[in-house]
């Protein structure tokens, strides 16, 4: 069984280091049973995330890279890396480690237990004011329209591939992730 991490990336040079090593830890400690594969997804950085990126997959062939000529936004990149991903289980994650990966080893232990799809969703974020402020009165708004989100939105998820692979299949051009 394999396991795909997609990560999203915009200017996460210095990071993205740091969010491998913590997921290639994982699987020495808590999920040796599981292959991996990881698909960074640099959406148009101008700084140096995508040689970070490249120097990462050329030391370990579990590791791919997809970029972008500019930048196109978050949904863009990561709607590319869950095309991408191979895996039985995708996980989306953060570049820059505000998703604890501690949690992953119960995020793979409830889609053992048979949860197609796992949410988690952070209590406190450590954006700038506009960006909280932006976000609160997007997501509030959302949920008008769909009561069960969480209140600050989603993207730490683990997908199984079957409900990912009907994802996949809709063809409209303004995507919204959170509709899984």
């Amino acid at each position: 069984m394999k396991i795909s991490f997609v990560i999203a990336v915009y200017r996460n040079e210095a990071a993205l280091q740091k969010t491998y090593g913590k997921i290639r830890s994982l699987f020495s400690e808590f999920l040796s049973d599981y292959e991996y594969e990881i698909v960074f997804v640099d959406d148009g950085s101008d700084d140096g995330s995508l040689q970070e990126i490249l120097d990462i997959r050329n030391q370990d062939s579990r590791v791919k890279a997809i970029t972008f000529t500019r930048n196109f936004g978050q949904m863009a990149a990561m709607l590319a890396g869950l095309r991408e991903a191979s895996g039985d289980a995708i996980i989306n994650i953060s570049a820059d480690m505000q998703d604890p990966v501690e949690l992953i080893p119960q995020m793979v232990q409830k889609w053992k237990e048979g949860s197609e799809v796992v949410i988690c969703h952070r209590a406190e974020r450590s954006d700038t004011f506009t960006s909280k402020l932006f976000s609160r009165f997007a997501y509030g708004a959302l949920r008008m329209a769909i009561p069960e989100m969480p209140a600050g939105g989603f993207d730490f998820v683990l997908i199984d591939r079957k409900p990912l692979n009907e994802f996949n299949s809709i063809d409209v051009r303004n995507r919204f992730f959170q509709e899984i």
